[in-house]
């Protein structure tokens, strides 16, 4: 069930010296380095087509949209297609352009109907829990979206579905994730066939000016700035019985997902794969030799590919913390000294040198240009 897969990626460009968001469809630069991450694949065409019809509903001009950000209609039919990561940012970034409504990524996702997923959405009834049919989501996510990260956790009182990407920054980086946990919220109300307002969604980002359309469409408790952006469900719901469940299908649509699987997901190569472990560890950053246990790799053998890549652990790990402390100057009202603490700098003072020595500016002067 592809109830993950509208999501978008982007690649942030952050030029060194220069102290605004930039935005270049080729490569991620930081003034020391340069990862190519373009042209990986990002989303399921078959679901791009799904998303343009909701921009002509939402007043926007897809055929436009979708010329502009280079991508050709037809490849809608192949259900093996994807459009790349630039192609996606171009896309989402054109959508925000021209649809006068600020909260366009709330009502997109919104909007996605539940058939609109496909035969495996259908499927996925067969499971004996809502959280069973959950799990086969998160795997089927792999089919039409390889770049967003989706956790599932249980807990005592509550299993949650936490949504991040490694890859955006900036004002796109709020709407992809309205879109995808709006989508999200959409599809869990289908499948309990109850009222979800037992829900609660916490956000990684300050309050929007919108704020109030979060209320209309979740109709659940929303909190701002909690450093995640999850979805916890109470356990009587996520544990509650599927009227359609069937062993028999369930084990047969989870075999052939795994199949799928193998024919179209794309390895990460060993820099993506490092990128992302970093983002996601935040300030709990592994040392090189455990980065390596992480791959299962040897030390030696990650430098070596690394260097093939003209790269290193060091220069990965600086464009991280870079990267992680533009969305929160940009996305947060967090102070300079928290975002500090977040990234594992000794002080304040450490973190604005080193923010300076590779932008040309310092913390505060870059959140007063946003």
């Amino acid at each position: 069930m592809a109830m993950f897969s509208n999501v978008a990626c982007t690649v942030t460009v952050i030029h060194s010296k220069i102290g605004q968001d930039s935005w270049n469809l080729g490569h991620w630069k930081t003034g020391i380095m340069t990862v190519s991450f373009a042209n990986n694949k990002a989303i399921a065409m078959s679901y791009v087509l799904v998303m343009a019809d909701l921009i002509d509903r939402r007043g926007g001009n897809s055929e436009a949209l979708l010329r502009k950000a280079g991508i050709r209609k037809q490849y809608g039919k192949d259900p093996l297609a994807f459009i790349t990561l630039a192609q996606y940012e171009a896309l989402l970034r054109g959508v925000v352009e021209s649809v006068s409504d600020p909260a366009v990524g709330l009502y997109l996702g919104k909007d996605i109907q539940f058939s609109d997923h496909g035969t495996f959405a259908y499927s996925a009834l067969s499971f004996p829990t809502v959280w069973d049919a959950l799990k086969l989501g998160l795997k089927f996510s792999r089919l039409a979206n390889q770049v967003v990260d989706i956790r599932l956790d249980e807990r005592q009182e509550f299993n949650a579905v936490r949504f991040d990407t490694a890859y955006l920054s900036g004002s796109l980086y709020p709407v992809v994730i309205e879109m995808v946990m709006s989508l999200f919220c959409e599809i869990l109300k289908f499948m309990v066939k109850d009222d979800i307002s037992s829900i609660e969604l916490d956000f990684s980002y300050a309050p929007p000016e919108y704020v109030e359309c979060y209320e209309e469409v979740f109709g659940a408790k929303v909190r701002f700035e909690c450093g995640v952006n999850e979805v916890r469900i109470p356990k009587k719901l996520a544990e509650k019985p599927q009227l359609m469940a069937n062993p028999a299908i369930a084990e047969k649509v989870e075999a052939e997902c795994d199949a799928l699987i193998k024919k179209i997901y794309e390895p990460k190569t060993v820099a993506q794969q490092i990128h992302e472990i970093l983002f996601f560890s935040r300030r709990n950053f592994p040392q090189l030799e455990e980065m390596a246990d992480k791959i299962n790799m040897s030390p030696r053998t990650m430098r070596r590919r690394l260097q093939e890549s003209e790269t290193s652990y060091k220069k990965i790990l600086e464009n991280v913390r870079l990267e992680l402390a533009n969305r929160y100057l940009s996305t947060t009202r967090r102070s300079i000294g928290e975002i500090a603490e977040l990234l594992g700098y000794a002080d304040q003072n450490s973190f604005s040198y080193a923010y300076k020595k590779l932008t040309g500016l310092s913390p505060s002067h870059y959140r007063k240009q946003l």
